[in-house]
């Protein structure tokens, strides 16, 4: 199960001040590989169910390997680089694992329009909970939409809540307005015939994909997936992007984020997305951790040979604020929950069915091959039969 937000502590280091946003590079282990020693501030440990302090903390080998009184630290470590918080509040850092920047990006500087509130740098998006509410809230967003050139981008529709959605009912209400609704997952899209003919999509090169019900101007799952490349210039803004970044940076530095990651890297395009995060994510007190998408790579690269060496090629592209793990690769196995997309083994009571993101005979191969070249491998993996179908074909690889 995932979440946009979803915070653990980390074992990296957030000083606070009133005035400052730049991490120290005193964080770093010293010249002389001493251990470091701070003091000469408040340090909270966040490690009791109670506020609790220490007078100093030692790290060595960017492992945090002492915490209490400062003479028990001189004593335990008479020798270390000193480090004086002046005062300044040190407090272990949050990490969020799962947050997908380009998505953050998508998401924040275009509307929302979600079942639950979302506050967001300088204002609230009220949530929504009824097909009323939802309606009018989208008329209003396409009446405030003064540029037709451009699609109209709306981000947090769930049936559930908001009741159904088709190409039909987009062309009655947007009109002439290009307009493109993201699921509340950002597993699934829909669009109005505007939208269409502005994003170039053709029916007869989409119509007939299993994921793609091109009637009801619906792309899901890997329907989805297999419009983006395509479709990247036009959907993504670039002024809406850079926006959405800054807005990102201020959501992650204001919540004392120290670490965030990409599992699943490219979504659409690599020197698009890779272009947008080296952009955006430079001088800024947190970094980014990458986990090339396995899925995405075996479809551009031809195969799982391909991706394999373009992975074994990333540290290339490594900045002093993002990172590509290396031996590591995600995949993809199920549809998404929030959409009730995932596969379940007794089905659905209204008799709709879940979707496989990979097919699992492809997938077995693709955890297989991984596997057999020392990855870590991560899978997206939602339901009691998505997930015992990953259990099913780790289990022998394990016990071999």
């Amino acid at each position: 199960m995932k979440y946009l937000l979803r915070l653990a502590l980390f074992a990296a280091i957030l000083v606070a001040s009133c005035s400052g946003d730049q991490r120290p590079s005193s964080l770093t282990i010293t010249e002389n590989g001493l251990p470091i020693l701070y003091t000469g501030g408040p340090i909270l440990t966040m490690s009791a169910d109670s506020v609790e302090y220490v007078e100093a903390i030692v790290i060595s080998n960017t492992k945090i390997v002492f915490s209490g009184l400062l003479k028990d630290a001189h004593q335990s470590f008479p020798y270390t680089d000193k480090v004086d918080l002046e005062g300044k509040t040190l407090m272990p850092g949050f990490i969020e694992p799962h947050v997908h920047p380009s998505l953050a990006a998508t998401v924040l500087p275009n509307e929302i329009i979600a079942p639950y509130d979302w506050q967001l740098p300088g204002v609230l998006k009220k949530g929504v909970t009824t097909p009323e509410g939802f309606m009018e809230r989208l008329e209003e967003s396409i009446e405030n939409h003064n540029d037709k050139s451009k699609l109209l981008l709306v981000w947090g529709y769930h049936p559930l809540w908001h009741g159904d959605l088709s190409k039909d009912i987009l062309n009655k209400v947007a009109g002439d307005t290009p307009v493109g609704i993201i699921h509340r997952s950002f597993h699934e899209f829909y669009v109005s015939q505007k939208a269409i003919d502005l994003l170039g999509l053709k029916k007869e090169e989409f119509a007939s994909h299993p994921q793609i019900d091109w009637d009801a101007g619906h792309f899901y799952e890997s329907g989805w997936m297999s419009i983006l490349p395509k479709v990247t210039g036009v959907l993504f803004d670039p002024v809406k992007l850079t926006k959405g970044m800054k807005m990102m940076k201020e959501l992650i530095t204001t919540n004392g984020i120290t670490t965030i990651a990409e599992p699943g890297f490219p979504s659409t395009s690599f020197p698009f997305e890779y272009g947008l995060y080296k952009g955006g994510i430079t001088d800024v007190p947190y970094d980014l951790k990458v986990i090339p998408n396995g899925t995405r790579l075996y479809q551009s690269k031809g195969g799982n040979e391909g991706a394999l060496a373009f992975i074994d090629s990333l540290s290339i592209y490594n900045t002093s604020h993002i990172e590509f793990l290396p031996k590591q690769v995600k995949l993809f196995a199920d549809g998404a929950m929030y959409s009730q997309l995932m596969q379940m083994k007794d089905g659905y009571e209204d008799g709709h069915h879940g979707q496989w993101m990979t097919e699992p005979d492809l997938l077995k191969k693709q955890i297989e091959f991984y596997w057999s070249h020392g990855f870590k491998i991560h899978i997206h993996a939602n339901g009691d039969l998505g997930i015992q179908n990953m259990i099913d074909i780790v289990k022998p690889l394990y016990e071999a």
